[in-house]
């Protein structure tokens, strides 16, 4: 219980920054990059293939994933407008492949299709929500006449990059979680091995076996590891057995002397069983 209200406090005090998810604006710079270069190109006539914009759509495709795009948006697009993006950066890799090929025919055929230019115009409108370039927030109904001064695309290409917020925090969370239940483990491993260590001054007549002989003797201190037994001794053997209970106790000779015997249990006793045989009204 102690270990899920530590993941549940953890967990809410995490909640707020998840809301807050700040953009990848690497991700959607680079859709912007891309989509300035279609337009300029679907104007540039038999310029297209030796422009700077094919080059740089063909360099921004190759180091976008649109993979990112459904992680990089930090929660402020809605399920539709990232189908959208989705969509539109799978067109933009068909187009940076006819770009490759210098395909003069489906080059044509891309930028006269019916869906090019209502295309441009959504993406146009979704990406200004973002506010990714302050210049650009807000765009105009067309999605055409956005400012453009502040994406560089003389600048070199960047390597985008896309740190997973989520998983940061997941992982942060699994560590407290392991750490707070090795951290218990240690505490109950401590408390169980004092608990065993404990001894406890004690009268009760018992019997030992050893050899092929039985004794009959008295325990002065147990514990769950072992009893210090009040026996006259006189082989020197190395296991005896002790009965306790209606049971018999296999245990290893620690140490011995001509009135006493210390031995060790081969398997340590429980210690509300050792609490209760010495309770006061079980000692003889």
């Amino acid at each position: 219980m102690r270990l899920n209200h530590l993941v549940m406090i953890i967990i809410l005090c995490i909640l707020p920054f998840r809301a807050e998810a700040e953009v990848n604006c690497s991700v959607f710079d680079a859709i912007e990059r891309i989509q300035f270069a279609e337009m300029r190109l679907a104007s540039a006539g038999d310029n297209r293939f030796a422009s700077r914009d094919a080059a740089l759509l063909v360099s921004e495709v190759a180091r976008l994933d649109g993979d990112q795009i459904k992680s990089a948006h930090g929660g402020k697009l809605s399920t539709f407008e990232v189908a959208t993006l989705e969509s539109y950066m799978t067109y933009a890799q068909q187009l940076a492949l006819i770009l490759v090929k210098r395909d003069v025919n489906m080059v044509e055929n891309y930028f006269a299709r019916p869906s090019f230019a209502p295309q441009q115009e959504v993406v146009g409108r979704i990406l200004p929500r973002l506010r990714c370039n302050q210049q650009t927030s807000e765009g105009t109904s067309n999605g055409t006449q956005r400012v453009t001064s502040s994406i560089k695309q003389d600048q070199g290409a960047r390597k985008i990059t896309f740190t997973g917020s989520a998983t940061v925090l997941a992982a942060i969370v699994l560590f407290l979680a392991v750490g707070f239940r090795v951290y218990a483990f240690g505490v109950a491993w401590r408390n169980r091995k004092k608990r065993r260590s404990k001894r406890f001054h004690c009268y009760i007549e018992t019997q030992i076996n050893y050899g092929h002989m039985t004794k009959r003797a008295v325990i002065l201190d147990i514990s769950c590891n072992g009893a210090k037994i009040q026996i006259d001794v006189e082989d020197n053997e190395h296991t005896v057995e002790v009965w306790i209970i209606n049971t018999w106790y296999k245990a290893k000779v620690s140490w011995h002397n001509p009135h006493y015997l210390g031995v060790r249990f081969h398997t340590p006793l429980r210690s509300a069983f050792v609490e209760t045989l010495c309770s006061p009204q079980n000692r003889q």
